[in-house]
């Protein structure tokens, strides 16, 4: 089932993510996609089973995104870093989750991809 929550995650990010973007440019990659990201994939897996399972179908989605989408060169990478560092926000999602709380699990996975993104953008 989470890869049910995943896909879902993938498109509502997708379209929320489009319209941050263009109001508000890079600014959006590094504060606010992350928070939609992070709260879609760790709500979806919570309701469908498997936090790191949600991540990792998300992932692999931008992989296939970030493939076709980024020069020859690097596409390759930009695929692998994609899976690598959605399935690590997951495994932050799920351990914050146990000990503390969905939001407290949703706030620092939001903050580690800002950072993230934040180091990928420069």
């Amino acid at each position: 089932m989470f890869i049910i929550g995943g896909l879902i995650s993938a498109i509502l990010s997708y379209f929320l993510n489009k319209l941050g973007v263009d109001m508000y440019g890079d600014k959006a990659v590094i504060y606010g996609v992350p928070l939609i990201e992070e709260s879609s994939k760790t709500v979806m897996g919570y309701i469908f089973g498997s936090v790191i399972g949600a991540h990792f179908v998300f992932g692999v989605v931008e992989a296939f995104k970030d493939f076709v989408a980024s020069p020859k060169e690097i596409n390759f990478k930009a695929s692998v870093l994609s899976i690598v560092t959605h399935i690590a926000f997951g495994v932050v999602a799920f351990y914050v989750l146990r000990h503390v709380n969905i939001y407290a699990a949703i706030f620092m996975t939001a903050v580690i991809h800002g950072c993230w993104n934040w180091i990928m953008l420069r």
